[in-house]
């Protein structure tokens, strides 16, 4: 085969064209630190990293999620804790007023703190996190009692409705009467304060008995107690709220209302006895708010072994996609110089190879 002085000329040319193809490689991996720079370098490596990308940014998002659960729980451990609190005071009171020793204007003095402790029981029980109801089940827009202590809800126009904290007795006392619901003769105040709201709410017209059992029986609407579930892992949801009726129950207002009338009642004299009923009651209450509390108590616990374990993938995915991607600037700094020293030699063996000229000759 012949050989002719273009064809080494050519050769010669591609050939350092080719060293500084590899020199600009390891330029660029040398200044970006990564191993590619676009698809068509590696397109094995550039899958990966999509793969690696894609998995490290839905563990980031179930991180944010967790931050969301725990600003639920923790809110909610802390406002259980203060009802817990609240409803000991209230008993330290009762416990006290059963002592015959006291006066008339004494207990009026223990209904005023239990008027207020039940005041505060109900802000607690409207506690907000981020801007939304923690104690109102999916409901998050609308506070959980009013400002008489009601249970609020809303039906499915999204029309505010009342919801009667004590339905059964409420149709008990009306069961059997008829007329209008303003001539009832109601003994008990609870009940009247009931059947009040729903005759007085402005969604609604009701002055029958008739029509009131009516409401009460078909379209009185549930409080909303359903639970908040967050995402915090693929497939894995956990719940971030309470019960609100295990924690809040309506009937506890119910009875510190209860509590504040007998405390303020001089018709027949009190006796002792006559508190006992309502020390069992918020023994109960206490008790079902230290479950709740016990229940949030290992969901919190679980919690914190899904955070660490999302914190485990974060830096596994991390390192992984590191490996993948981001060039060993060793080994990079080692190849760019042999390619400068291989550069070197195709330009001084090039040099060598170019046809001579008259004027090399006449030198």
């Amino acid at each position: 085969m012949r050989v002719t002085q273009s064809m080494l000329s050519n050769n010669m040319m591609n050939n350092i064209q080719k060293n500084n193809s590899e020199m600009q490689k390891y330029m660029e991996q040398m200044s970006t630190g990564k191993k590619i720079n676009r698809p068509s370098d590696d397109p094995v490596v550039a899958m990966k990293g999509v793969d690696y990308r894609s998995e490290l940014s839905k563990v980031e998002q179930f991180e944010r999620n967790m931050s969301e659960v725990n600003t639920w729980m923790d809110s909610s451990d802390e406002a259980m804790n203060e009802a817990g609190q609240a409803l000991t005071r209230v008993r330290e009171l009762v416990l006290q007023a059963s002592n015959d020793s006291y006066e008339e204007n004494q207990r009026g003095n223990m209904a005023s703190e239990v008027d207020e402790i039940k005041n505060h029981l109900r802000e607690i029980a409207n506690t907000k996190a981020n801007n939304k109801y923690i104690f109102n089940g999916t409901n998050t827009e609308n506070a959980r009692f009013n400002e008489d202590g009601f249970v609020e809800a809303h039906n499915e126009n999204g029309d505010l409705v009342p919801v009667i904290n004590n339905a059964d007795d409420v149709l008990n006392e009306i069961a059997g009467e008829n007329g209008d619901l303003a001539d009832l003769n109601i003994d008990d105040p609870e009940i009247e304060r009931s059947i009040d709201q729903m005759r007085n709410h402005d969604n609604l017209d009701i002055t029958t008995v008739d029509e009131a059992e009516d409401y009460m029986n078909n379209n009185m609407p549930e409080p909303n107690n359903n639970d908040v579930n967050i995402e915090v892992s693929d497939g894995v949801d956990l719940k971030a709220n309470t019960n609100p009726s295990n924690a809040f129950p309506a009937e506890m207002f119910d009875e510190l209302n209860n509590i504040v009338n007998k405390l303020t009642q001089d018709d027949p004299p009190l006796n002792g006895d006559d508190f006992d009923e309502h020390l069992t009651t918020l023994d109960q209450f206490s008790q079902d708010l230290v479950n709740e509390r016990a229940d949030l108590g290992a969901r919190m616990n679980r919690a914190e072994l899904i955070e660490t374990r999302l914190s485990q993938q974060e830096v596994t995915t991390t390192d992984l996609m590191t490996q993948n991607e981001d060039a060993d600037l060793t080994e990079v700094i080692t190849n760019l110089r042999m390619q400068e020293n291989v550069h070197r030699a195709s330009l001084s063996a090039g040099s060598r190879i170019i046809q001579p000229t008259l004027m090399d000759f006449l030198r």
